[in-house]
């Protein structure tokens, strides 16, 4: 039985680790794309978006969003255990949602990944495999709850609690591997020849050797002050791990700390494409510049930012009322 989008406004994200991967720029091509009107907030007063805010869905519940070539696709967590969660489909070009269709409920906030034909979300017990349909086509449960989740390298790798990284063939959804590479494994992403994955607890970035499964270096990516490493990704030459105020950028060869880039106030995501490593907080969202690691004017937005993706021609933001808004870079 379908059941129709809750509307539960969001409070906060929590950092799962979900945005990772090199992210490709779409070819270089663009859309036309026309800005919409002001919204309104659930005061009723009026909220003016910023010019660059080209389209706004209204979702409600914390959308994790994600982009593999076709649609924008929101998986949003209803903010309890018990009901069910929504996957919806938003077209890039026109900012139209599609149906939503219904997600098993879950103790946390939905992690996932797109490719062109498929997608991969994770709840609080099981891994979905879905179609481009919104058919879920298989299911791997799960013994603890996910952290991180990326599809690269031909494998779908998969940080859970209690200290375990597995690896999970992509085609049959069965498990391959399930590796012990840290204690608390949080975020991850992959490119070719490894594996990286940062540790909660220790807060150092750890490189796994994808073919053997061994940690092949380990460096710290700590400072004072700093939250857990949330959220990593791969943008040129450079390695960014997000720490809420901070984003820690390393050096791909050897991992050696280049810069900290030292973010306003507020938990949100970081994810790299569209021109750049883009980062939401209670700032709204602002772009890193990946060659000079500088940090961009942030884009004020209505309750702030939270899970975002690249699209190669825009960034789409939710924002923490729920709303996902697309932004031209």
């Amino acid at each position: 039985m379908r059941r129709t989008l809750l509307l539960i406004p969001a409070l906060v994200v929590a950092g799962c680790g979900t945005q990772s991967g090199l992210h490709l720029e779409n070819d270089g091509h663009r859309i036309a794309v026309v800005a919409p009107p002001s919204t309104s907030g659930g005061s009723g007063r009026t909220l003016r978006l910023p010019r660059r805010v080209t389209a706004h869905v209204a979702l409600g519940g914390i959308p994790t969003l994600a982009w593999g070539g076709g649609p924008v696709w929101a998986a949003v967590w209803p903010g309890g255990p018990r009901a069910l969660g929504s996957l919806i489909a938003i077209d890039p070009v026109t900012g139209k949602p599609g149906v939503p269709l219904p997600l098993p409920p879950s103790t946390q906030p939905f992690l996932m990944v797109a490719t062109a034909t498929t997608l991969f979300v994770a709840g609080s017990d099981r891994l979905l495999q879905i179609d481009a349909t919104g058919r879920v086509v298989a299911h791997l449960a799960l013994a603890a709850p996910p952290r991180g989740l990326v599809d690269s390298l031909g494998s779908i790798w998969l940080t859970i609690d209690h200290g375990a990284l597995l690896q999970i063939d992509p085609a049959r959804l069965t498990l391959t591997r399930t590796l012990s590479v840290t204690g608390a494994p949080d975020a991850i992403t992959a490119v070719t020849g490894s594996v990286y994955v940062t540790d909660d607890h220790d807060r150092a970035l750890r490189r796994i050797d994808p073919k053997s499964g061994r940690v092949a270096a380990t460096v710290s990516i700590a400072a004072n002050g700093a939250a857990a490493p949330a959220g990593l990704t791969v943008y040129g030459d450079s390695i960014w791990a997000y720490e809420g105020g901070s984003v820690v950028r390393l050096q791909r060869r050897g991992e050696r700390l280049l810069d900290r880039i030292t973010l306003p106030d507020g938990a949100g995501a970081m994810a790299a494409g569209s021109g750049g490593v883009w980062v939401t907080g209670d700032f709204g969202v602002a772009r890193i510049d990946p060659l000079t690691g500088s940090l961009g004017r942030p884009i004020p937005l209505p309750g702030g930012g939270r899970a975002l993706a690249t699209t190669g021609n825009a960034v789409w933001v939710a924002d923490g009322h729920g709303t996902v808004l697309r932004i031209s870079p």
